[in-house]
């Protein structure tokens, strides 16, 4: 991957209503002499969005019972001691399938189904914008994406808690946010690439914590497939989250230059952008912060990462560094899904 090409400045502009009539595209003169265009309609993500959330949360429900809830058993064991163990595994099995069903989707959509060469060139991401073209796979993405990630946020009220809780709790805001805004926006060349990198690495180390609760269980012998679910999570965390995020998606965007010059509403009337002719400038770096602090709860969460391979190296067991909360404590403040029974009324 690389940083992409320089940017380009346009050799000559036309107005902005011929260039509407020219591409249909919704650009009209603003009395200040920026160039505005018409946001996405939101109704059009969230009305998709919202049949995700509801379709995910009965999803979760009958699989939890008909499937998640006997593997805990198999993978656990039975019995009261641990049933917080069962409770932590089926939780994690539940994000597993969540966030490997939004990979697979994204994977096949932006590799498999549409040619989008702006994958491989950041250089790329403001082209035309914004007249991009949304198709029906890539709308999709949006919409599993955005429902998933509510769903997530309900849920991690009711789930297990964790030491980073608040920490998750920004980062689910600040992935929603980026996902309505890139969309409204239409900035969603840049929200779909992150889309594509952001939670592979989560699907291998939710898969890490179901093999490590099964250590003490039935099937202990599983149980070193944390050990091999860690390291590819290990891998992919630092080089996508880490390498290809801050150098493809955070630099290339964080340059004022990149949409101005790029995109075809921002051109000024004699030809060329700047950064002062960009109507866009205030949603800009409105979205380029939500960009900077995603990357700061990658670097927080990467030196936990860090710990937890020190761990490893050390030839301890391997444990889960967000778990700081009692049994007892935890058991009441999860969603007691898998005892409807021991349901309480107590606030999280």
């Amino acid at each position: 991957f690389d940083k992409g090409s320089s940017p380009r400045k346009l050799d000559s502009a036309p107005s902005c209503e011929a260039e509407a009539m020219a591409k249909s595209a919704p650009c009209v003169s603003a009395p200040s002499g920026l160039r505005m265009y018409e946001n996405a309609s939101l109704a059009d993500l969230a009305l998709p969005a919202g049949i995700v959330l509801v379709a995910a949360t009965l999803a979760r429900m009958i699989a939890m019972r008909l499937v998640l809830e006997p593997l805990a058993v198999w993978a656990v064991g039975e019995g009261s001691n641990v049933e917080f163990t069962r409770t932590k595994f089926v939780q994690a099995a539940w994000r597993t399938i969540l966030y490997a069903t939004a990979c697979t989707l994204a994977v096949k959509v932006m590799f498999l189904t549409e040619e989008l060469p702006w994958i491989y060139d950041s250089s790329l991401f403001w082209i035309d914008w914004p007249n991009h073209e949304l198709t029906e796979g890539m709308a999709s993405v949006y919409a599993l994406y955005a429902g998933f990630y509510v769903h997530q946020l309900v849920y991690l009220f009711l789930d297990v808690k964790t030491s980073d809780f608040v920490a998750l709790l920004v980062h689910h805001i600040i992935t929603l946010g980026l996902v309505v805004s890139s969309f409204v926006m239409k900035f969603t060349r840049v929200g779909l690439f992150v889309m594509l990198l952001h939670d592979v690495s989560d699907v291998f180390l939710e898969s890490a914590k179901c093999f490590n609760y099964m250590k003490d269980g039935p099937r202990h012998w599983l149980h070193k497939g944390a050990d091999v679910c860690f390291v590819v999570f290990a891998i992919s965390f630092f080089s996508l989250r880490l390498y290809i995020y801050p150098v493809r998606v955070l630099w290339p965007v964080a340059s004022p230059d990149g949409v101005c010059q790029y995109a075809t509403c921002a051109s000024t009337e004699l030809g060329g952008a700047t950064w002062d002719h960009c109507a866009v400038k205030p949603a800009y770096t409105a979205f380029t912060g939500l960009l900077g602090g995603l990357q700061l709860l990658q670097v927080f969460w990467g030196w936990k990462v860090l710990m937890v391979v020190w761990t490893i190296l050390s030839g301890k067991e391997l444990e889960d560094p967000r778990d700081d909360a009692s049994e007892e404590d935890s058991k009441r403040r999860s969603s007691r899904e898998l005892d409807p029974s021991s349901r309480r009324s107590e606030e999280d």
